[in-house]
């Protein structure tokens, strides 16, 4: 005989749950990786986590509505398998409003959460922008440098034309230790460069730099 008083609420709320914590979690990932970029390994398992997390507390923030009495339940004084009694009108209608109750107040706290997410991941994205840009906002131009020579073994800049040991000590008080720094530069970071070596200004346009140090990168 077919179970006529399955548990259609409580399933449908359980089910709304981990819906709606999944599409939090999908819009969290979403952003991190198109406008955060940092890839697709750590947004996703952070994506997993928050679904997890979020599915959880929502699920225990639920009104936990009765199960139905089980189908077939043996009739001790008859000595057989009874029908189990089908639940009351008013008690079917109270179990669907507390769903449909819980399911509401989980659509608006994961609201409430995906805003946060949302303002939390444009503050990331404008730091890593920032980062990427590098603190020499205020000075366009300004390539990007170095604190020290990658891998302790910096190159011997004096194979530029036009660079001693006193040019290159300068260069490397710079934060310029590789020929791949200077054959990236553009025009404006030339243009930087010329201006901010002190007594060699110009050199870097006038002997030629950049060509060069593609060259002797190459090599």
């Amino acid at each position: 005989m077919s179970d006529k008083t399955s548990p259609v609420p409580r399933t449908t709320a359980l089910f709304a749950v981990w819906i709606i914590a999944g599409l939090a979690s999908a819009m969290f990932v979403a952003m991190m990786i198109f406008f955060g970029d940092f890839g697709y390994t750590g947004p996703v398992f952070l994506g997993l986590l928050i679904w997890g997390g979020l599915g959880l507390v929502l699920m225990k923030g639920m009104v936990d509505l009765p199960a139905p009495p089980p189908v077939g339940a043996f009739d001790v004084k008859g000595g057989k398998s009874a029908e189990a009694p089908a639940p009351k009108a008013g008690e079917a209608t109270s179990a669907a409003e507390k769903a449909g109750h819980a399911v509401g107040h989980a659509g608006a706290v994961v609201k409430e959460k995906a805003a946060e997410l949302e303002a939390k991941v444009e503050e990331v994205a404008h730091a890593a922008k920032a980062a990427v840009t590098g603190a020499n906002a205020d000075e366009p131009g300004k390539p990007k440098l170095l604190s020290a020579a990658r891998g302790g073994k910096p190159d011997d800049l004096k194979k530029i034309k036009g660079v001693g040991p006193k040019l290159e000590q300068v260069l490397n008080g710079l934060g310029v230790y590789h020929f791949d720094q200077i054959a990236s530069w553009s025009d404006d970071e030339v243009a930087w460069v010329d201006e901010n070596i002190e007594g060699f200004k110009g050199r870097v346009t006038r002997d030629g730099w950049v060509a060069q140090a593609s060259e002797l990168d190459k090599g």
